[in-house]
């Protein structure tokens, strides 16, 4: 009808310029297909005083991966989203066309949808079609702060599990001098063709700088319920987005990742961090193992012993005493020294009365040994036994490997070796504050007290001490997944994992004496009436048998052993003991031994030889390697000659005949006479050898 005008018409005009028109707090139909859902996305971490669900990073918790021991983390498939986090170049989105002009109604005189919740400013405005994300890279502990570490390389991975960065060119980052790792996303603004807007990207470790190795999984969880996860973090903000249709308006979480912004790791004055650390389960630093120093190739280093004063330890303190000083006792009598540490929440443990011994302790002799000993244990006064001088209360103290670790880093000797003794994951990083303990809940492993651990272990690594983590105590810390964390703090080779601590304290002990192994060998020379003869050479009827201390037992108790030959199952610092059962058999009667001594050791003379007599001769503490002592044996032998005469003739008296002996009995007229005389003549001496 004529004049009549068409409202149904002019309402859906409408309509659609307010969806044309929606301000920035309301998210366009495209854009929420193309942001994942719940399913897809990582669910956040549990807040740090939470107790029901492990604390970490985006990643997954340990009890959704704890069926199979492998993380679950979240991998959007194609079917599930309409872009891949990495650009699909050959393909061109669809355009941003509502599916309804229901679905986009809005409200204009709403001040809620003006004020856009939870919307985040620009605070960089370049490019709105790229996204920048800076992502810090950290090396050794420095004081409180962690020093940058340049060169480590990252990469955008479509999912934690995947092993190829999205794209080689933008995809890939460097970290600086100041160790920050810069991307720049393309393609993230508004509109058409924008196919990395809002996409499912996840930052790793993908090549380490010279000196480093990446990290690629941690063990996370609560207590008994440590799992591994692949060390991965969405990148982006995760914003509250509210959507409104005709049926209302709702707020779900998201994650946005948008051209003109950006996306830190980490606090920048005013800004906090957007993603890895957001939730505090991450430092917001990126953590590189340090390569493990070498043990020195010698026999003798300076150890500093780091022990685990966590309340699970209560209840264990004579068992992780005893692994101390089975230490103590490889290394006495080697020129080495021996620190000690401890740590619970803090470096010393507060609550247990037992100081941090930084200084130097050598332990080559029975009485630095002994002072090491004082400071753990008590002395029984009617025994040789000890008793542990240490307890530790209940409900006092976490365990934090980061304080344990930065200890001794930061002291002021050096140390060839420092050995970690725990008997669980660490709970604590940092430094305890005048309002209350470090960062952490005593209870929950993050990758936040991983992460410090890994730059205080850096720290003692880079002043040149190899570090050994020792495992022990239940099957928590023995297993696979723990492995993980020893392994980032130490090295391949350097970890040792026992539920027993006396297997641990046997595999450590092997490990420490590896260059003291020590072996010796006795060679023995004759000196018979000043001629010189090697063992075995020597005149028929004159021997003697070599007794030796065994390896490992007592000094005093002596076995048979052979002349010349190398005996192994010494060690530096043990002592020996030499004898010899000397045997002159009847056919030399005129034979006696003068004196048996070492005269020698290592080739080098003795300036005063020690005699065998008696209770047989004590070495000093052995070196490493051969120790080779030389005995020498002086017998004088004063043979004499009788000669007598048997005459036939009963009428002959033989007396009255002469007896001579001749030095050449082939012809007596061309030789002299050696002595001469009647009937049972006795010559005085006669040389070993000599023929008449």
């Amino acid at each position: 009808m004529a004049g009549h005008i068409n409202w149904s018409a002019v309402f859906s005009t409408l309509l659609l310029i307010v969806v044309l028109a929606a301000g920035p707090g309301v998210t366009d139909p495209a854009s929420a297909a193309e942001a994942p859902s719940e399913a897809e996305s990582p669910a956040p971490a549990a807040s740090e005083g939470s107790t029901d669900a492990p604390e970490e990073s985006p990643t997954p918790s340990p009890s959704e991966a704890e069926a199979t021991n492998v993380p679950a983390e979240t991998e959007a498939s194609p079917s599930e989203a309409p872009e891949s986090a990495a650009p699909l170049e050959s393909k061109e989105p669809a355009p941003d066309t509502p599916e309804d002009d229901d679905a986009a109604q809005v409200d204009d005189d709403d001040p809620e949808e003006e004020a856009a919740p939870q919307q985040r400013m620009q605070r960089d405005w370049g490019d709105s079609s790229v996204a920048t994300v800076e992502v810090k890279v950290g090396g050794t502990r420095s004081g409180s702060g962690v020093d940058p570490l340049a060169g480590a390389q990252l990469g955008l991975f479509s999912s934690v599990k995947s092993s190829t960065p999205v794209n080689r060119d933008w995809g890939v980052c460097t970290s600086d001098v100041d160790g920050i790792c810069r991307f720049e996303i393309p393609n993230t603004g508004t509109g058409y063709w924008q196919p990395n807007r809002d996409a499912q990207l996840f930052v790793k470790a993908l090549a380490a700088p010279e000196r480093h190795t990446t990290v690629e999984q941690m063990g996370v969880g609560g207590p008994h319920q440590v799992s591994t996860s692949t060390y991965g973090f969405r990148i982006g903000e995760q914003v509250e987005v509210r959507q409104c249709s005709y049926r209302g308006c709702s707020t779900s979480t998201d994650w946005q990742l948008r051209g003109g912004e950006t996306y830190r790791s980490f606090s920048a004055g005013w800004q906090s961090a957007d993603f890895m650390s957001a939730d505090e389960a991450s430092s917001g630093i990126f953590p590189f193992v340090r390569d493990n120093p070498s043990l020195p190739s010698q026999c003798g280093i300076d150890v500093a012993v780091i022990l685990d004063f966590s309340e699970s330890m209560r209840g264990s303190e004579g068992k992780l005493s005893e692994t101390v000083t089975t230490l103590v006792d490889t290394l006495q009598g080697t020129p080495s020294s021996v620190s000690l540490f401890n740590f619970g929440a803090d470096s010393h443990a507060e609550s247990v009365h037992l100081q941090n011994h930084p200084e130097k302790q050598s332990v080559a002799t029975d009485a630095g040994a002994e002072a090491v000993r004082n400071w753990y244990s008590d002395k029984h006064r009617w025994s040789d036994t000890r008793s542990p001088s240490f307890r530790i209360p209940f409900n006092t103290e976490g365990t934090n490997w980061d304080r344990g670790l930065y200890a001794p880093a930061d002291a002021t000797p050096h140390y060839d070796a420092a050995v970690v003794i725990t008997d669980g994951n660490p709970t604590y990083h940092g430094e305890p504050t005048y309002y209350g303990p470090p960062k952490g809940n005593g209870a929950h492993t993050r990758f936040a007290e991983m992460e410090h651990a890994i730059f205080s272990a850096n720290a003692l690594k880079a002043k040149g001490t190899h570090v050994v983590a020792v495992g022990a105590g239940n099957r928590e810390i023995a297993s696979a997944v723990s492995r993980s964390n020893l392994l980032a703090i130490s090295g391949s080779g350097a970890t040792i994992q026992q539920s027993d601590f006396d297997d641990a304290a046997d595999e450590l002990t092997n490990m420490m004496e590896q260059n003291c192994a020590s072996s010796v060998a006795v060679d023995k020379t004759w000196m018979i009436n000043d001629v010189e003869y090697a063992q075995g050479e020597q005149p028929e009827g004159i021997d003697a048998e070599l007794l030796i201390s065994a390896p490992g037992g007592s000094a005093g108790e002596t076995r048979e052993a052979a002349w010349a030959e190398q005996h192994d199952g010494y060690s530096a610092g043990d002592q020996v003991r030499l004898k010899e059962n000397l045997s002159i058999s009847e056919l030399r009667p005129g034979c006696t031994l003068e004196h048996s001594e070492v005269t020698a050791i290592n080739g080098a003379p003795l300036a005063t030889p020690t005699a065998l007599a008696g209770g047989g001769f004590r070495s000093d503490a052995l070196s490493a390697g051969l120790t080779r002592f030389s005995v020498t044996s002086t017998v004088d032998c004063e043979q004499s000659l009788t000669l007598t005469m048997e005459a036939k003739d009963k009428r002959a008296e033989a007396s009255r005949w002469k007896l001579s002996a001749y030095s050449t009995p082939e012809d007596p007229k061309k030789g002299k006479p050696v002595f001469s005389g009647s009937q049972g003549v006795k010559s005085r001496t006669v040389a070993a050898g000599q023929t008449l």
